[in-house]
């Protein structure tokens, strides 16, 4: 991967610089040899070039075992670091008894977040080496800075002490730091003097940009920072103080739990990009007053999203006018996008379409993201911990029997909950715990229900937001009836059997939730006829990964089973089938490594089997939940196909193979366990399938029988008499007379340019995408939902 400059160029004179190595006991020695600088051609930036890293996994690993701050270096100790962090608290104006928000990005030993919250402030940490030394480990993030995805305008202080020479993308590493800091926040950057005589043991090969002041101050700027404060302060180091401008966000609305939030942030990063909208500050609306501010329990949940700042104002529109617009939200299928009202830009909810059976992608031009960026707190992380410990394998239960609830006592009495409970922890040796909010801890029947189970675990309304998704983290089931809780519970993807009732259009049962979890962990059940006996049993098979379907009365089959989607759950290794899904992605094309990625998640999403897939490829920073293998001939264009049959590529007994333009819409595990000696794709054009050709597009083939034909037939020098691969495909398996079968038989497959440009076919399981249009040039709402 070629480097680059922080102001975009990639072009460098090359030179050479000496460099120190640091002891175990921190003294600076001078290194053999030189390493190799890149001196920009544009602005004048030094960095060294040739790094043993390219991408953030690499980087991370290397510093995971970085020497100087490893456990076999002593260096200074954690005695000298908290002199220093002594030093810095003072210099920074951290006082005893303040109250700031500090972040310490690349926290070492943790000694300056220890001095910090000594002087109550509320301090956290970034660090990725493993210091032998560390004194505040507790609360120290264990990832890159980048990755943790920390709230918009949370801190007072973001310190990065000796960290800017590490990062790989200064740019975007500030730019991150910028919104993580409240408006008028600081942000303290301190660096090596390397162009001073006294700085120059600063020359290391761990660092990969040698900065000088004025570099800083250009960073700074291309992040949105304003520097207000340099100083030469240590004789090696230089010290930069920059601010954070007040911003002008975009005001939006949202409605006010956690699963209302949750559909209109699953739309907001597509409607941002196509309003050409910044970072939003988003409050929420509620018709009325809730008992203990319930709405302000959505702002923690919206601050886990790094692409917006949650406002934490509430607003109550009750007026006449209002009153109609909270209608058409909630009850029609009307507007999604509401502008100027009650002086916000834009009050955004889908509740409306969605109660009536409405699928998220289909509703508007806007493409959905289920699985949006979110921030996994340490308390989050902790408390998981702590309830594991605490109460071993538990199961979460959520009922509440206020407000429209009383359709589900209707049909399903406390008495059969109370034996639902029972028998549920019965029957999988779970203990019960229950939860829900400070208002649920009111209602008297959910009271009744706790005190005929005594054993069950009460923490209704005695956790945070944060607690209560890392108690939903480490439950091994999640039971009861829909709300935030077990709509969050879902997307999370932990298992979980939300019970609905008719009150709701059935479509809403699974339409709440990801289409990637549907029917593999999150599943439904109504009230309608149901008993605790039974609940119990699917409640065990959901656990157990063999999840029973809905009970098949006449009632209930009418009520949910025509809009349940295969119960398939992922199958061990052992039980899949012997295959391989393979894609080429050959580099200089039109296609990018994103194509790679959206595939492989596709397969994964759309298969009920823990698979092998590989890539080959020419691309040597690739990577992913998926295997590369490099390609060996330097062939052009569609000719690297070829080396799919290549023997020793895998040791399944056959090869299903995908172009990277493939959209895959459904369960394809009947395309996995298909065998045959070879299968293709019929050709879309009449005149191929008139010559007997193939499309390669999608193959299957029986591996060790097909590369050793390939392995003996395939002639570089040979290639250049045929039109493609295809009609040399074609040439091989007529040849030698095997009997080939079409794809389009064994599975619903249809191309997009022929078939699916006024609509998608309502048995679509595949869709090809040959020639152009390419799938990320379109903004159709059902190829934007699947190309993902």
């Amino acid at each position: 991967m070629k480097e680059r400059c922080f102001c975009g160029n990639s072009e460098f004179s090359r030179d050479v610089h000496h460099y120190w190595n640091m002891t175990a006991e921190g003294h600076y020695v001078k290194g053999e040899g030189s390493m190799p600088i890149g001196v920009c051609t544009k602005c004048g930036a030094v960095r060294q070039v040739d790094l043993p890293f390219s991408t953030l996994k690499e980087y991370t690993e290397y510093y995971l075992h970085y020497f100087p701050a490893g456990k076999g270096a002593v260096g200074k100790g954690s005695s000298h670091d908290l002199v220093l962090a002594k030093d810095r608290c003072d210099n920074y104006g951290i006082y005893h008894g303040c109250e700031f928000d500090v972040l310490d990005i690349g926290s070492g030993s943790g000694a300056f977040v220890d001095e910090c919250r000594h002087r109550g402030a509320k301090a956290f940490g970034c660090e990725i080496a493993e210091y032998h030394d560390s004194v505040a480990d507790e609360f120290i993030y264990r990832k890159p800075f980048e990755e943790v995805r920390f709230p918009t305008d949370h801190f007072d202080f973001v310190t990065c002490h000796d960290v800017l020479e590490h990062v790989l993308d200064p740019v975007a590493f500030l730019k991150e730091a910028a919104r993580v800091l409240k408006s008028t926040g600081q942000l303290i950057i301190d660096f090596p003097a390397f162009f001073l005589p006294e700085g120059d043991h600063h020359w290391k090969k761990e660092h990969i940009w040698y900065l000088q002041p004025d570099d800083v101050e250009r960073l700074c700027a291309l992040a949105g920072l304003n520097v207000t404060y340099i100083e030469h302060r240590y004789h090696t180091k230089y010290f930069f103080i920059a601010i954070k401008p007040e911003v002008e966000r975009p005001q939006i609305l949202m409605p006010p739990g956690m699963g209302d939030c949750y559909w209109s942030v699953v739309k907001l990063q597509s409607f941002l990009e196509k309003a050409k909208l910044g970072l939003p500050e988003v409050s929420v609306v509620c018709p009325r007053a809730k008992s203990h501010n319930g709405h302000q329990r959505a702002f923690p949940f919206l601050q886990m999203f790094p692409f917006l700042k949650a406002s934490w104002k509430a607003i109550v529109g009750n007026d006449k006018a209002s009153k109609v617009i909270w209608r058409e939200a909630y009850i029609q299928q009307g507007r999604t996008i509401f502008e100027n009202i009650l002086g916000f830009d834009y009050f955004i909810s889908y509740n409306g379409h969605l109660r009536v059976g409405k699928e998220l992608a289909e509703i508007d031009r806007f493409a959905c993201d289920w699985h949006p960026p979110m921030w996994v707190s340490l308390e989050q992380e902790n408390f998981r911990t702590e309830c594991q410990q605490r109460y071993g394998r538990y199961a979460v239960f959520y009922f509440v029997f206020q407000g429209t609830y009383k359709y589900w006592t209707d049909e399903f009495p406390i008495s059969e909950v109370i034996k639902s409970v029972r028998e549920i922890c019965a029957k999988t040796g779970l203990r019960p715990v229950f939860t829900g909010g400070p208002w649920d801890a009111e209602d008297r029947q959910l009271q009744s229900v706790l005190r005929a189970v005594p054993e069950a675990v009460n923490i209704i309304g005695r956790t945070t937001v944060q607690q209560l998704f890392g108690l939903l983290r480490g439950a091994e089931l999640v039971v009861g009836y829909p709300s935030g809780l077990t709509i969050m519970s879902g997307v999370l993807g932990c298992k979980t059997l939300s019970i609905w009732n008719t009150y709701y259009n059935q479509d809403f049962f699974w339409r709440a939730v990801p289409p990637d979890v549907r029917g593999k962990t999150y599943f439904v059940d109504v009230t309608t006829g149901l008993k605790a006996e039974y609940l119990a049993r699917r409640a065990h098979s959901i656990l157990s990964g063999n999840p029973i379907p809905v009970e098949s009365s006449p009632s209930r089959t009418r009520l949910v089973a025509p809009t349940i989607p295969p119960t398939a759950s992922p199958k061990s290794a052992s039980d899949s089938p012997s295959v391989t899904v393979a894609c080429v992605y050959k580099t200089g094309g039109d296609f990018t490594a994103e194509y790679v990625h959206k595939l492989v998640s596709a397969i994964r999403r759309h298969s009920s089997f823990e698979l092998d897939v590989v890539c080959l490829t020419d691309d040597a920073a690739l990577t992913g939940n998926f295997r590369t293998v490099a390609l060996e001939k330097d062939l052009p264009g569609w000719w690297s196909k070829l080396e799919l049959f290549r023997p020793g590529l895998t040791e399944k007994k056959r090869i299903l193979y995908f172009d990277l333009d493939t959209l895959i819409l459904k369960n394809i595990d009947h395309l996995l366990q298909f065998e045959a000696p070879f299968a293709a794709l019929l050709p879309w054009n009449s005149a191929n399938r008139a010559r007997k050709q193939l499309a390669s597009g999608a193959m299957l083939w029986d591996h060790a029988m097909f590369s050793q034909l390939f392995h003996n037939g395939y002639r570089p020098e040979q290639l250049g008499q045929y039109a493609g691969d295809q009609e040399f495909l074609s040439e091989k398996i007529n040849a030698g007379r095997y009997t080939w079968t079409p794809l389009q038989t064994v599975a619903k497959i249809h191309s997009y340019k022929r078939e699916c440009r006024r609509r998608v076919p309502r048995d679509a399981e595949i869709i090809c995408f040959h020639g152009k249009p390419r799938p990320h040039e379109l903004q159709i709402p059902w190829v934007v939902e699947n190309w993902r």
